[in-house]
């Protein structure tokens, strides 16, 4: 999704924190559309807070797996994801689990005591030769219980 659309989705969700709307049903739905069409591992969903409703992340149920990456491209992709997360003030990011998406990038979901943490990742061959690293993140959503 792009980083317009997921800042103007931010600045309904906060618009509508404080008051019980159909409109954040709304802008879910189209959000998860775009999100779907996209490929994006996340969606949407609302619920009702004090009185109000909120819209938070969540990612969709994929399946596990080892990661397609051998050894060494593994250690490079953790080492980008350890530069990322150090911008973000969390150091020592530890790999949980990885998820595959059907178009074979990989979503890399760390381990975190609250909410989740991923990184969707994606290797390609380069023209040079070897494999290019391209990954955006990270993306923090609400861990789902079951």
């Amino acid at each position: 999704m792009k980083p317009i659309t997921m800042l103007g989705i931010a600045a309904i969700a906060l618009g509508l924190a404080g008051c019980e709307n159909p409109t954040a049903t709304n802008a879910a739905r189209i959000a998860n559309s775009q999100a779907e069409a996209s490929g994006s591992p996340f969606r949407w969903k609302t619920q009702s807070v004090g009185g109000g409703t909120a819209m938070f992340l969540v990612m969709v149920d994929l399946p596990s797996g080892p990661t397609i990456a051998d050894p060494v491209l593994k250690k490079d992709t953790l080492a980008l994801i350890t530069k990322a997360e150090a911008t973000k003030g969390r150091a020592n990011p530890e790999l949980e689990d990885i998820k595959h998406l059907k178009d074979g990038r990989e979503v890399w979901v760390l381990k975190s005591e609250h909410d989740g943490i991923a990184y969707i990742v994606h290797f390609k061959p380069s023209p040079q030769g070897g494999v290019d690293i391209e990954m955006s993140g990270p993306k923090e959503y609400r861990k789902e219980n079951g």
